[in-house]
């Protein structure tokens, strides 16, 4: 019946009937219809107390940006008619919330304005991680106890990943402007859009999605995102990249390259000015065709404190100390001819300040950075060839520091000039 009177524009009989329900919801004891019941009476003197705003000219946070709205005089006015006194209504449903077997979920826009996320993280000074300001209008007079605040970004460039952020500490809403800090020890880093932000008051869970959805969610409850919908996703990106003291992973190709051996990558850890106590690292290929010799794997650094686990791929860390690197060869083989070589990389990792992960998809070049073309001449009693040597890529100048040929124990050799210094190689030579 109260829908009925909402939807003929008759919204203060409908805030009557309601308060009236309400009474009636208590008496029976019918604790989750009841809380739903105060939960639109509350939205309705939220919506009140945003009127209010919206005729003193307040439409965005008091950043100090120097943004003033203009006043609208031609607002209705059926919000503020609308009103009903809810004093103590906040603390009552709270406290009734734990007595009901379900979460209430309820969106945030009802309750909070101007809801937005800082676009700028920060590092932390003492620990890995980052953490975001939350920012919100709190519409409601009477104050809420609020147990957790959690953030869920979503990665906009690749496969779907997300970082989950939360709150250090219970956060009491008051009505005005509140700002939060969520902290996260997940380090993945890319470019990122705040997705969802809950609040959590025992049982009732007020959430927010500042992007809206066009299509169902997916089997991993993410939807994709309206055309409409993109400038906002522009603006509100956000970066997230390793502090200069984080844990960092590094693919590099080997200095020293012996065709006649098996290819190989090098993997560095460094764990920059952390104490890791214990660490878990994951690898798994991230290319077409490859194949990683896991169990071939040589340290070249940091072998005390790094070894082999029981799994294929997993390497275990303890007792790495701060600047202390691990670097380590990986051989590999391929099905095709590679160009680039991609790795998946995750970190479990414990230090003096509790449990961190670190996850990153690693890219190096592995075509060598030189061709030679050999041209033979056979003479009855020697061979003379020609050697043809260019850039593999033709874009990318290559400096030669030294060429020569060399002999072998069943063939003596001997070679021209060749060079010593400095070359710059960008068209074909020849030696």
């Amino acid at each position: 019946m109260t829908k009925f009177y909402a939807d003929q524009g008759w919204g203060l009989i409908e805030t009557t009937l309601l308060g009236m329900y309400a009474k009636c919801l208590k008496e029976m004891n019918r604790s989750e219809d009841y809380i739903k019941v105060l939960l639109k009476l509350l939205a309705k003197s939220s919506a009140a107390e945003r009127v209010r705003l919206r005729r003193r000219g307040v439409t965005a946070l008091d950043d100090g940006d120097g943004k003033t709205a203009s006043v609208d005089i031609s607002l209705d006015a059926q919000h503020l008619e609308e009103e009903v006194g809810v004093d103590g209504c906040v603390k009552r449903i709270v406290a009734l919330s734990l007595e009901i077997e379900e979460e209430i979920t309820t969106p945030m826009s009802h309750f909070w304005d101007n809801i937005a996320v800082d676009p700028y993280p920060r590092h932390l000074d003492d620990r890995d991680g980052f953490e975001v300001l939350v920012k919100m209008r709190y519409l409601l007079e009477e104050k809420m106890e609020v147990q957790e605040l959690r953030v869920r970004m979503v990665n906009t460039i690749g496969q779907v990943k997300e970082v989950w952020m939360d709150a250090l500490e219970p956060v009491t809403m008051k009505r005005g402007v509140v700002k939060v800090f969520a902290r996260s020890s997940i380090t993945i880093p890319g470019s990122y859009i705040v997705d969802k932000i809950i609040l959590i008051a025992n049982k009732l869970h007020f959430v927010h999605e500042p992007i809206a959805k066009s299509t169902p969610d997916t089997a991993l409850g993410l939807g994709s995102t309206p055309v409409a919908a993109v400038p906002i996703v522009k603006k509100t990106k956000l970066l997230f990249y390793p502090a200069p003291r984080s844990l960092v992973a590094k693919l590099e190709v080997p200095k020293q390259i012996h065709l006649e051996h098996m290819k190989a990558i090098e993997l560095v850890l460094d764990p920059g000015k952390n104490n890791v106590t214990k660490a878990e690292l994951r690898l798994r290929s991230a290319t077409a065709g490859l194949r990683l010799m896991t169990a071939s794997v040589k340290f070249l650094e940091g072998s005390d404190a790094a070894s082999m686990g029981d799994k294929p791929g997993v390497v275990n860390l303890k007792g790495l100390s701060p600047e202390k690197k691990v670097r380590f060869r990986l051989p590999y083989t391929s099905e095709n001819e590679l160009t680039e070589l991609a790795l998946k990389v995750e970190v479990d990792y414990d230090t003096d300040n509790g449990h961190f992960f670190y996850a990153d998809g690693l890219t190096v070049p592995v075509v060598l950075p030189l061709a030679v073309n050999v041209q033979d001449v056979f003479r009855p009693n020697a061979l003379f060839s020609r050697f043809q040597v260019s850039t593999a890529i033709p874009d990318v100048p290559l400096r030669i520091l030294k060429a020569s040929l060399e002999g072998s124990r069943t063939f003596g050799a001997c070679s021209g000039v060749g060079t010593e210094g400095s070359m710059v190689l960008s068209l074909p030579k020849i030696f």
